[in-house]
């Protein structure tokens, strides 16, 4: 889910759908979960999302990083790019909320962490998408044709199964060279896209079973 931006009433009725999902393992929020950087903005979600009973990881959006928010970031939720594993799966969180965020030593350890990964699946997650699947915006990926471009080609090399994104309000996907993609921006902030072009809220529910992936849009 992404791109919440404060919207507190849209988080609760998804945290209460969330709570009532089956063995469900955790949430990953793809940034943007607040409108702004502010502590008080912080710590109005961090109490929110005490009300899900399952395990929540973050990434940075831009909206999260604004007025030295990036700081506050560390501070409430640790490490601003990280992974950890889960059963089978590879869970990788990477911080591209400005341009200067995704550093070469970021990449570095991206390439690292990819090479390393010895598990079955492996799911990446960042705030913008490296390239928009609905095809309607030019300008709302990740800025540099040269490390977007780069960066495909690295998720595809090592088998990434699903790249999850947020910051087009909205739901996309796109299969780009064997890696599926996914934008799920519709955590509750105003639409940027068409309801027939995915221009609804939501968040996207992934299953992993005897190997075979799955993914259902549960709408808001």
């Amino acid at each position: 889910m992404g791109d919440n931006q404060g919207n507190d009433s849209m988080l609760m009725e998804a945290i209460a759908k969330m709570n009532q999902e089956k063995d469900a393992a955790f949430v990953v929020f793809v940034g943007d979960f607040i409108s702004d950087g502010t502590e008080a903005s912080y710590i109005s979600h961090k109490k929110m999302i005490k009300n899900l009973k399952i395990p929540v990881y973050h990434a940075e959006g831009n909206h999260d990083a604004m007025y030295g928010g990036w700081k506050l970031f560390e501070k409430y939720f640790g490490p601003a790019y990280y992974s950890f594993v889960y059963k089978d799966s590879r869970f990788i969180v990477l911080n591209n909320a400005f341009q200067e965020s995704f550093t070469k030593a970021q990449f570095n350890w991206l390439k690292n962490t990819l090479s390393l990964a010895k598990e079955e699946h492996k799911f990446v997650f960042m705030h913008k998408p490296t390239f928009d699947p609905s095809e309607i915006y030019d300008d709302q990926g990740m800025s540099g044709r040269a490390i977007t471009q780069e960066l495909i080609g690295l998720f595809s090399r090592y088998k990434v199964d699903y790249v999850f994104a947020g910051h087009i309000h909205g739901y996309a996907k796109a299969e780009r060279e064997g890696v599926n993609y996914i934008v799920t921006g519709g955590g509750g902030a105003q639409l940027y896209l068409p309801p027939d072009f995915g221009g609804f809220h939501h968040y996207v529910r992934i299953n992993v079973d005897n190997g075979r992936i799955t993914q259902k849009i549960i709408k808001l």
